[in-house]
């Protein structure tokens, strides 16, 4: 885990793109939260119930009226914990080997307790398989494929929650200010230089690829390795010579924000509720009256980065597919 510290920070790219926040009164790009009420904010300029304002302290004004609807949005200005890599597969793995699968379980339970994996037939890089009511997989380092299905009860059992977009412009960017079309490494991508695209290595945990962590690549077959399409390794870009721009590095320390894979935050304007500051128990199944956001994701989406159709996630290796990473809230300094 990262620790992200308490502190002001800006959100929205300063680049207009759609989807991203933005003052919704125009001018600056962007906001900045701190631990007073915000200026008023959109990402969806023009869309009624859009506009809002932020207090880092206190929690979201969802009306913009200036009261306090949400006090427990995770505004991001809080300190908290965030998980440096996204979920690996090997992590599902030992999730999904934690708990039964017996025949038996209601289908209430057996939605709460068997995760739903996207790729269970070991296709698009998935490498987990269930052999005799045992979960296997064959390459733990990989990032694992998931949806709410999968990610929420996780969280639960990891004693996590999932992030808001807030704390993920808070990750990539901490407290400096916006550079239009940035990447979580603090800069624009640049084009990839690479004449082909291959992995090097065998993929055992120590393969590499020959582009960095700030190059621009959509959609490439990459040869070499497993082949296939799909996610590769958890920080794949970090090598001992490597830096913030090369690895892809959030200013923390956070590694594959905004590549790899999608990843799914609460967004500000989705249903109230849905996005309580609640971690999880760490027990499964989880109760029908659980409340907060591990039951169902009426707020979940993905963050508006950079632009709304790719969410700036997949710059460096474009593969529509979604994982995940939790995090949790720092206990309050006396």
């Amino acid at each position: 885990m990262v620790y992200i510290p308490e502190g002001s920070f800006a959100a929205g790219d300063s680049s207009n793109s759609s989807g991203s926040i933005r003052n919704a009164a125009g001018g600056r790009d962007y906001i900045v939260v701190t631990d007073t009420i915000s200026e008023s904010f959109t990402s969806s300029p023009g869309t009624p119930g859009s506009i809002a304002k932020i207090d880092g302290l206190r929690g979201l004004d969802t009306n913009n009226d200036g009261i306090i609807e949400n006090a427990h949005y995770p505004t991001g200005y809080k300190a908290f914990y965030c998980m440096k890599y996204e979920l690996s597969q090997g992590q599902l793995t030992d999730f999904m080997n934690s708990f039964s699968v017996a025949p038996a379980d209601s289908a209430v339970n057996l939605n709460r307790r068997k995760p739903w994996i996207f790729y269970p037939n070991l296709t698009n890089r998935n490498t987990i398989f269930l052999q005799d009511n045992v979960y296997y997989v064959t390459r733990p380092d990989r990032a694992a494929i998931c949806n709410e299905s999968t990610s929420l009860p996780f969280a639960v059992w990891a004693c996590l929650r999932p992030m808001s977009e807030f704390e993920f412009e808070k990750a990539c960017r901490g407290p400096l200010a916006p550079v239009p079309n940035e990447g979580a490494f603090g800069s624009q991508y640049r084009n990839s230089f690479a004449s082909g695209y291959q992995v090097n290595g065998v993929e055992n945990g120590t393969e590499k690829l020959n582009i960095q962590g700030n190059e621009y690549v959509n959609n490439k077959t990459f040869l070499n390795g497993d082949q296939g399409s799909g996610p590769f390794r958890v920080g794949i870009f970090a090598t001992p010579t490597s830096n913030r721009q090369t690895s892809g590095a959030a200013y923390y320390g956070v590694m594959n924000l905004t590549d790899n894979m999608y990843e799914y935050v609460f967004l500000y304007n989705r249903a109230i509720g849905a996005s309580d500051e609640i971690h999880g128990t760490g027990v499964l199944p989880m109760p029908a009256s659980e409340s907060g956001p591990y039951t169902t994701a009426p707020g979940w989406g993905m963050p508006g980065w950079k632009d709304n159709t790719v969410s700036g996630l997949i710059e460096v290796i474009d593969f529509p597919r979604y994982g995940f990473r939790g995090v949790r809230t720092a206990p309050q300094e006396n």
